[in-house]
């Protein structure tokens, strides 16, 4: 008569559960062991996966069909793309997140065939932050508060950086370099990028600003990003300072009395005089 094969447990054969972290290199995990020593020849015992869930897998491990050897592949047998863990993507319908569920199945060479349920734990390691590049833009002399970038978007995979109740980021932000002067400041809480003084736009030697910024996760790692924000220029007042002048009585017409200066802090400009005193006066103005 033939009988089914028999798990061996012992001498961390064939394990009920196991741990790996994730983005893990490829390598062996376990070892799965069946002897068929209950038939009078002892017979040749194969291993395979029957099943797994989720289907990551099936496409990402393999058990050598000899000695039972349970491994993490390092790319994919079909597209031959690399093999990468990811703990937030891992979802089972059962169990918790970052469990894989196997059934391991042994059988000889009639057919007769034994199973072990076995369970991998993909471990969470903390990954860095995004931040990527950002722009915006703000009127010169804009009040302090004024939004310049309405949205910084850092992002992170780790559910430790996120606020588990009202989904908003534990993150931290920060302005590195482009901004000795200390025209913005960063509102983390909204992820949005504000004038801390007034900036004028003439006070650059172009419109755009380029900062940059660093992300920082709950774990200390950082990425760095780049932020770009474009200053409006806007039509400012000119500037004329009082003078007092004399002139002769009975000047002839036409005497030089005094030249008049005006200034502005727009770069492009021309001037038009006028006097503004009502009613009749004996000046002119060009």
């Amino acid at each position: 008569e033939n009988y089914k094969p028999q798990w061996v447990v012992a001498q961390s054969k064939t394990p009920s559960s196991s741990a790996i972290a994730e983005n893990a290199q490829a390598g062996s995990l376990a070892v799965f062991l069946a002897k068929d020593g209950t038939d009078a020849v002892p017979e040749v015992v194969k291993y395979s996966i029957a099943d797994a869930r989720p289907a990551i897998g099936l496409s990402a491990f393999k058990i050598d069909a000899d000695d039972g050897t349970f491994s993490l592949l390092a790319e994919s047998p079909e597209s031959s793309l690399p093999i990468i863990l990811d703990f937030e993507a891992i979802t089972h319908p059962t169990l918790a997140q970052g469990k894989i569920s196997f059934t391991i199945a042994a059988v000889d060479p009639f057919g007769e065939t034994t199973t072990h349920n076995f369970v991998l734990s993909v471990t969470d390691v903390n990954e860095p932050p995004t931040m990527g590049s950002s722009s915006g833009n703000v009127d010169e002399n804009a009040a302090s508060g004024t939004v310049a970038i309405a949205s910084m978007n850092p992002t992170d995979v780790d559910a430790a950086d996120w606020n588990d109740v009202s989904g908003s980021t534990r993150l931290s932000l920060e302005i590195i370099t482009g901004d000795n002067s200390g025209h913005f400041k960063i509102d983390a809480a909204f992820n949005l990028m504000t004038t801390a003084i007034p900036i004028s736009f003439e006070g650059f030697a172009g419109s755009s600003i380029s900062l940059g910024l660093r992300v920082a996760d709950v774990g200390g790692l950082t990425e760095n990003g780049i932020a770009s924000i474009v200053v409006k220029d806007l039509n400012e007042k000119p500037s004329l300072a009082d003078v007092g002048v004399s002139v002769d009585e009975d000047a002839p017409v036409g005497t030089l009395i005094t030249t008049l200066a005006a200034t502005d802090p727009d770069t492009a400009h021309s001037f038009a005089y006028t006097i503004q005193t009502a009613g009749w006066t004996p000046f002119k103005i060009n």
